[in-house]
């Protein structure tokens, strides 16, 4: 990955293993990150910095990752940006719910690392 050091990637969740584990393994993988702990910090941050990708959980407090996602779709700077959805709702309605809100790529937790890395 010779342009993982210029890309830029946010990571909302709000369980703060989950946060540890994905930027420790996607620094790791020379991408630069940044954190949000809901939908609402979500968007704040990704206006102040323009993410290359964002990976979003769906179940957290202020504003869940369905409305986040539909938001940013909306938003006219940040519509283009790749979401990931990385969520324990593993239903194929909320798969469907997801992509349907903007999602470029719907994953269930527990995914493995080297999976979620090869989907990024």
């Amino acid at each position: 990955m010779s342009q993982a050091d210029t890309q830029h990637i946010l990571v909302v969740d709000d369980e703060p293993d989950i946060l540890e584990l994905l930027t420790y393994n996607l620094q790791r993988e020379g991408f630069e990150t940044s954190v949000a702990r809901d939908g609402l910090d979500a968007l704040s941050a990704a206006e102040k910095s323009r993410p290359d990708l964002i990976i979003l959980d769906i179940m957290m407090p202020r504003m869940d990752g369905i409305e986040a996602c539909k938001r940013l779709r909306e938003h006219a700077l940040l519509r283009t940006v790749p979401i990931i959805l990385l969520t324990a709702k593993s239903e194929e309605k909320d798969q469907i719910v997801g992509l349907d809100a903007g999602a470029d790529i719907y994953i269930s937790k527990s995914v493995s690392v080297p999976v979620l890395l090869s989907q990024v």
